[in-house]
């Protein structure tokens, strides 16, 4: 009987104290709030864990809880998944034209930055933002019209997204424009005064655009009288000043040959010869100094296109490989390293291609102002089949970390099935 009455005193002496847990626990629950629990693991490491996700999976994880919520918003984190970003992940953007027109709506793809497509109505002559991940868009203000090129950038020092439209001057015709657009921030464009020569001997030859991230670049060829002049103006989009390099000291024995492009981060002068590509690096704009020695890409498939070399042209540097541009006829990717062609493009039956691509990953970038998509654009877009996985390594931490967390388990197992990460 003694032991009995022991047994029962014990019994009701751990449900005393499991009724006091369940009090001091209710004590920090508001009402209709549900339970609350104290992260298993710090910050840092659930931004770890969260930026090896693929994409696709991350609005679901957004769920979980405000943290979650919070971090996947921030910019670090938005960084951080994009770096980490399969080959897989990335799509190729190009425009193609049809042969006859119609009279269908149509769009024209500008350029593009962290996954954000920059669009333009052809029919009503608007730009929209889009993101195609989030199948949001963002109406902007109309810009100047006959632009020669608009960029898109996102600036680290200001930490916000700009748009710089380069476009001709209406009141002194060899001249140009700049007006820059800070997005979710301007209402309207702002005007960039642009430093130009003053003289009404002075005519165009040519312009080019080209954006190396925070910096836009505009490569321009003017005359003025019989003397040629060569020049670059650097935009600097954190101080939105401008600095002028000179070209007169490259001799170039045909400069409709040459093409500014995005080399690493950096405005390179490309010129083809022969059966090479020379490319000449401006590694400080701002001091106006140039590689010390131009680089040499042997182009292994020149014998092939020798007939239609006038119609080359380089317009994409990743990794590895150099995007040609056949005019209106195709895209390819030269591998310079290996002496392959390894991909190719074709425009689509009807259809020529434009001298633009771009290669990007989706993102969950978003702006104030961005709303749901009520008709995505028809756009040309590629995907070159490439494998990649997790590190085995992360795809443990992520497995481990669905069973040491109750939280977590409990919440995202609606949502998220772990044997599908990959």
């Amino acid at each position: 009987m003694g032991n009995s009455n022991g047994k029962f005193r014990g019994h009701s002496e751990n449900n005393l104290q499991l009724e006091k847990g369940k009090t001091a626990r209710n004590k920090n629950v508001k009402k209709g709030s549900g339970p609350v629990t104290q992260p298993v693991f710090p910050p840092e490491i659930i931004v770890e864990i969260l930026s090896w996700l693929r994409l696709k999976y991350l609005p679901k994880m957004q769920l979980v809880c405000k943290q979650w919520y919070h971090i996947i918003q921030d910019r670090h984190f938005i960084e951080k998944q994009m770096s980490r970003a399969l080959a897989s992940d990335f799509m190729l953007f190009y425009n193609s034209t049809p042969q006859v027109a119609d009279n269908r709506e149509t769009f024209q793809l500008i350029c593009t930055c962290d996954g954000l497509l920059l669009w333009k109505n052809n029919t009503t002559g608007k730009y929209q933002i889009l993101n195609k991940t989030t199948q949001q868009i963002l109406e902007l203000p109309d810009p100047h019209t006959r632009s020669f090129a608009i960029t898109f950038s996102f600036v680290r020092s200001t930490l916000n997204y700009k748009l710089v439209s380069i476009y001709p001057d209406e009141a002194e015709t060899s001249n140009e424009c700049c007006e820059v657009l800070t997005i979710a921030i301007d209402s309207s464009w702002r005007a960039i005064e642009m430093p130009n020569l003053r003289d009404i001997g002075k005519t165009r030859e040519r312009v080019s655009v080209v954006s190396t991230g925070a910096v836009v670049h505009c490569f321009r060829v003017f005359k003025v009288g019989p003397d040629l002049f060569k020049e670059i103006l650097s935009l600097d989009l954190g101080t939105e000043s401008f600095t002028i390099t000179s070209l007169s000291k490259i001799v170039y024995s045909d400069r409709e040959n040459i093409w500014a492009l995005d080399w690493y981060g950096k405005l390179a002068m490309a010129h083809m010869v022969k059966e090479s590509l020379q490319v000449l690096v401006l590694e400080d704009y701002k001091k106006g100094r140039w590689a010390e020695c131009g680089i040499v890409v042997p182009l292994a498939f020149m014998k092939e296109y020798e007939d239609v070399k006038a119609d080359l042209a380089p317009v994409l540097v990743e990794g590895d490989s150099i995007w040609f541009w056949l005019r209106e006829k195709k895209l390819f990717a030269y591998n310079f390293k290996t002496g392959i062609s390894w991909y190719t493009i074709e425009a689509p039956d009807g259809h020529t291609t434009a001298n633009k691509l771009f290669r990007q990953a989706p993102s969950l970038v978003k702006f104030k102002g961005m709303k749901p998509a009520q008709k995505i654009p028809d756009q040309q877009t590629d995907q070159p089949k490439v494998e990649g996985t997790l590190p085995p390594s992360v795809l443990l931490i992520i497995i481990r970390y669905s069973f040491l967390s109750h939280q977590f388990s409990s919440y995202s197992s609606m949502f998220f099935p772990f044997n599908n990460v990959i």
